[in-house]
């Protein structure tokens, strides 16, 4: 018995007898089946809400306000000075009532509050076959340096050493097919961009260009999930207060009017990130098709949205 291999047909030309020749076909028929591929859809949801809220009256204090000479309450004069510099200021855009002159007020009562409200969601999807690697990235290469150094010559010329990070959506992902059904993943999800004060900083600034500030949201984990099931793949709740009270010293801890002589700033900020994964088996061009139309119905959703129109709900909250 002999099997001689056709790779560029890719077929096998087999010499045997008829009995050998049976065994060898059963073989080859539980052998060659069509190799399964794996859809696999993931879902990043992030919600940022910044809360803040800035309000307080600032006095303007002088010795002929307290009714004072001009050469008695050298003190006052002196605590005059500071609080005109540091608490005299309107808040732009905001609610300011000035008391007094426009150049030389008494009081300004200020108050400003400030939501804002960050919704990202992403979506990347791919097909891959069973236990093969498979890599979507879509983003830019941002330069970084990691190193200068000056040649010395007449002019001195500074030289930098240019790396180039990738940023984006960046989804690693290998998946095993098991018999029972399952998926195994080895899944690595990036969302990365470069901060928004780096982003639209000068561009004379070298320092701003080549040392960019990179905001990063990753996970990398090996999970079993059955195919067509959705599962989360990791989540982040974060919450940060910050409270800020600049005052005239011992006035502004008087219960009751402490607030006339203080100005108070409240910041809060919290986010909200969930990341979902869902794999999919394809066996034949059946399953295939109900995945890609499962695309394109999502594809026509979102172009078939307007302008100013309502948008579907990020998170059911």
């Amino acid at each position: 018995m002999r099997i001689t291999a056709d790779t560029v047909n890719n077929s096998l030309l087999i010499f045997a007898s008829q009995e050998h020749y049976r065994i060898i076909e059963r073989t080859l028929m539980q052998l060659d089946q069509p190799q399964l591929q794996v859809a696999i859809e993931a879902t990043v949801a992030e919600v940022t809400l910044n809360d803040t809220l800035a309000y307080g009256v600032q006095f303007y204090l002088t010795s002929n306000n307290l009714g004072l000479g001009s050469n008695n309450g050298s003190v006052l004069n002196t605590l005059s000075s500071t609080v005109t510099d540091q608490a005299i200021n309107r808040v732009l855009p905001g609610f300011n009532l000035l008391i007094g002159r426009e150049n030389q007020p008494r009081a300004i009562l200020d108050a400003l509050h400030t939501v804002t409200d960050v919704k990202v969601l992403s979506n990347p999807s791919v097909v891959v076959v069973d236990n093969q690697k498979a890599t979507l990235q879509v983003g830019d290469e941002v330069p970084v340096s990691t190193g200068s150094a000056t040649v010395l010559t007449s002019s001195n010329t500074v030289v930098n050493t240019i790396e180039y990070k990738n940023t984006g959506i960046i989804l690693h992902v290998m998946p095993r097919v098991n018999v029972n059904g399952q998926v195994r993943l080895d899944i690595e999800q990036e969302i990365s961009n470069v901060t928004q004060t780096q982003a639209t900083g000068s561009s004379s600034s070298s320092s701003s260009t080549l040392t960019p500030t990179v905001s990063q949201r990753k996970v990398k984990s090996t999970i079993a999930v059955a195919s067509g099931q959705t599962v989360l793949l990791a989540g982040l709740i974060s919450e940060r207060r910050d409270g800020v009270r600049q005052g005239v010293p011992i006035l502004d801890q008087i219960p009751g009017v402490g607030d006339a002589f203080a100005h108070t700033t409240g910041t809060v900020k919290r986010t909200e990130l969930i990341i979902f994964i869902r794999p999919q088996i394809i066996r034949d061009n059946t399953d295939a098709h109900t995945v890609a139309e499962e695309l394109r119905a999502k594809l026509r959703g979102t172009i078939g949205t307007l302008p100013g129109g309502p948008q579907p709900p990020l998170l059911n909250r």
